[in-house]
């Protein structure tokens, strides 16, 4: 029986193979007495594909002896999402550990969580609240989309979240250094803070509670926006042309960093609709064709770096006591010329009445932009025909677990592609044989199948 911790090899010898068949996982670092639900996270939302409709990955601790896990979806309150019968997460969870997906249709949930024994379920059910299924927009401009010219309100529509920090020291670490360890999995109502760098709601909560009424699922935002900045630092940020700025930190690539590290951070976590663009009024400097040179190459990195064709909905935005009408032109271009470049709303129909200087919204520019922002959004084909980003599995944390016979060294034999090394613990499940046919080492090896040697194999376990 290969052992936790067993300081030995075991390999095949002249003529011999060695088969260990069926040896039953009863080690008690597996043997979790209470479920968990590490993921998702609460008030988390995740994108919706433009049929409605995602995948929730679900994963936690459990009993290793249990038969199977399930799991379901409780809409919150009637008519915001389709309650889901149980359905199977995961049969026979050996490494006491449990993970998989089930599918649901957009809305605002409890996801319940429950492990079957001899076909009866154990007590308690497990819940998570508030898991969504919605849209995830990432903001993108300079102080208009930044905010903080004038008060602001936070959203009223619990469905309506952003991500904040649980500290301000956290707050000045990230902006100091935009190191994404400092960015946290802290979902919230969005009252103020909108990781990665905002820091009040501005008129998103606004936006956020039209859209959520209108389309009848929950929103979050992701805020990269940056006041003072323009698209021209944004470009230069982005492909690493420096520029001097007095309070714009181009050593750490602000400010198109924020951007990167909410594709690189969040976006695989939660997916993303798209970005949203405010950009335009701080680029007067820039002619026609710098400011649709600037933008491109902007929209292009952010397509490289999601890997995909991420959209964008771009805002008509050029007002400074009056148009920009050279701005508007090139991004009247860019919406023609880009596919998957949607136009936003005309916020240049904001006049001096709706603004505090001639240029930054005032309370009621506030409100008119949410409404023009939401007019837009829902009348567009942004929200049922662009590809945007999906949620990937989040399987950090889970040890190595077989998901059908093959080769230890091959990738496609592990669930998630996560491999053995020489520190993991190694789950083999029933009726799968795993062939090692080199030189391999584990941690250890927990078997409720089978392992076969070839001519050269050899297995080591490691001890602590």
């Amino acid at each position: 029986m290969l052992r936790k911790n067993q300081p030995e090899s075991f390999r095949k010898g002249k003529g011999i193979v060695f088969l260990f068949c069926l040896l039953l996982i009863c080690g008690p670092d597996y043997l979790f007495a209470q479920i968990t639900i590490d993921f998702p996270y609460k008030r988390i939302v995740l994108q919706e594909d433009n049929a409605g409709n995602a995948a929730v990955f679900v994963k936690g601790k459990c009993s290793a002896t249990l038969d199977r896990m399930e799991a379901r979806l409780v809409a919150r309150i009637a008519g915001q999402g389709i309650t889901t019968n149980w359905q199977v997460i995961e049969e026979k969870p050996i490494s006491g550990y449990y993970s998989g997906s089930l599918s649901g249709a957009g809305g605002w949930y409890d996801l319940e969580v429950r492990g079957i024994r001899n076909g009866v379920p154990e007590e308690p059910t497990v819940t998570m609240e508030r898991v969504g299924i919605g849209e995830v927009f990432l903001i993108a401009g300079h102080s208009n989309a930044q905010g903080g010219a004038s008060p602001s309100v936070g959203s009223l529509d619990d469905r309506v979240s952003s991500v904040t920090f649980p500290n301000v020291q956290m707050w000045k670490d990230y902006d100091q250094t935009a190191d994404t360890t400092y960015l946290p999995f802290n979902f919230s109502h969005l009252q103020d803070t909108i990781a990665p760098f905002h820091s009040i709601a501005w008129f998103w909560g606004q936006l956020g509670d039209s859209l959520a009424r209108r389309l009848n699922v929950p929103i979050l935002f992701y805020g990269a926006a940056f006041g003072g900045s323009n698209m021209e630092q944004t470009y230069k940020s982005a492909y690493d042309i420096p520029f001097d700025h007095g309070f714009i930190k181009y050593g750490i690539r602000m400010p198109y960093v924020n951007i990167r590290n909410t594709l690189i951070r969040y976006a695989p976590v939660t997916g993303m609709r798209g970005i949203l663009s405010g950009h335009g009024v701080n680029d007067a400097g820039s002619s026609t064709s710098e400011f649709k040179f600037y933008s491109e190459q902007v929209v292009a990195k952010t397509r490289q770096e999601s890997q995909g064709t991420l959209p964008w909905m771009m805002a008509k935005s050029a007002w400074r006591d009056g148009p920009l009408n050279h701005i508007l032109d090139a991004q009247m271009q860019l919406i023609a010329e880009d596919s998957q470049i949607y136009e936003g709303p005309n916020l240049n129909e904001i006049s001096n009445i709706g603004r505090t200087d001639n240029l930054h919204f005032n309370p009621l520019g506030q409100i008119l932009a949410a409404q023009k922002w939401a007019d837009a959004l829902v009348g567009s084909a942004f929200l049922s025909e662009a590809q945007g980003l999906l949620p990937r599995t989040q399987q950090e944390g889970l040890p190595p677990i077989s998901q059908h016979s093959g080769a230890w060294g091959q990738i496609a034999t592990w669930r998630y592609g996560t491999s053995p090394a020489a520190e993991t613990e190694v789950f083999i499940k029933e009726s799968h044989t795993v062939e090692i046919n080199s030189p391999q080492t584990a941690k250890g090896v927990h078997l409720s199948g089978t392992i076969q040697f070839g001519p050269n194999g050899q297995l080591t376990m490691m001890q602590d």
